[in-house]
């Protein structure tokens, strides 16, 4: 996996954006709030890709700081070959799904067949 700029998605949106090979887990660093409640969520898993569990997602004790945040790893396995937008989302779990995020990510994803440039 290796980084290739980032670029500005709709409503001016950042967007990350990644290359891996087929049988890659790619696992992208988000800052959660964990005292406000908030966690970054991925909010679907775009066929070709797979969201692996959550226990084998979080990866960091909570900041110091009362209030602070805490650095978690959300992980997909690339499964397919093809280019991918994953959406995140900052949110609180127990929220109704029409209370709007408190932020949003995009990371766009290109996947290769046997490894980068189809090798």
């Amino acid at each position: 996996m290796s980084g290739q700029g980032s670029q500005r998605g709709g409503a001016d949106v950042p967007v990350q954006s990644l290359v891996a090979a087929e049988g890659d887990v790619v696992e992208l660093s988000v800052d959660d709030l964990p005292g406000a409640g908030y966690r970054w969520t991925l909010r679907a898993a775009p066929d070709g890709l797979r969201l692996l569990p959550e226990d084998q997602a979080t990866s960091a004790a909570p900041s110091e700081k009362v209030g602070g945040s805490a650095r978690r790893t959300v992980t997909v396995r690339a499964e397919r070959a093809g280019s991918y937008l994953l959406d995140l989302a900052l949110i609180r779990p127990w929220e109704a799904d029409d209370v709007p995020p408190a932020a949003t990510r995009q990371v766009s994803l290109t996947v290769f067949a046997g490894g980068p440039g189809g090798q």
